[in-house]
């Protein structure tokens, strides 16, 4: 990871904001997902400022364990609405591209672009349909709308650090 980009160390410090606000959502009744938002937050924060040692398998077990985190939040929902299956699978590929190109399977920066952009889209798509229809995608309360929100941040960041050339793979 280049550090010496300024872009970095902001990227950094939102990533940081963020997981702190994902810690305080998951002791106010966020889910199990903010947690694991916020600890993905607080290592793309601690390694867009110091330099550690396999920083790949480090995103890249954050990014298995966001993915994980997403199915086990889908699975313990009460409801499962077409929505919802087809927003887990979307998640699921946006996840998968950024991780095909964290895990040298393919060096095309196309791939987590794509990806990363999958996962923003369903986020506004969901939080439009929640505000619309708050029974399709459960519900439409602010604390939903505000962990949507929070669990597109790692992976936004980490597109923008692929897409910018901060994360160089060797």
């Amino acid at each position: 990871m280049d550090r010496t980009k300024g872009l970095t160390w902001i990227l950094g410090m939102v990533s940081g904001a963020c997981g702190l606000i994902s810690i305080i959502c998951f002791f106010f009744g966020g889910g199990s997902y903010s947690l694991m938002a916020a600890i993905a937050d607080g290592a793309i924060c601690y390694l867009s400022q110091r330099e550690a040692d396999r920083e790949r398998q480090i995103m890249v077990a954050l990014f298995v364990g966001l993915a994980l985190a997403e199915v086990m939040a889908f699975l313990a929902g009460n409801s499962f609405t077409m929505v919802l299956i087809i927003g887990l699978v979307l998640k699921l590929i946006g996840f998968g591209g950024i991780l095909i190109y964290l895990s040298k399977v393919s060096y095309d920066k196309k791939k987590p672009i794509i990806g990363g952009g999958i996962v923003v889209i369903y986020a506004i798509v969901k939080i439009v349909i929640s505000i619309v229809s708050p029974d399709t995608v459960g519900g439409s309360d602010p604390m939903s709308i505000i962990r949507t929100l929070l669990s597109i941040v790692p992976v936004v960041i980490m597109t923008i650090l692929i897409a910018t050339d901060i994360i160089k793979l060797d």
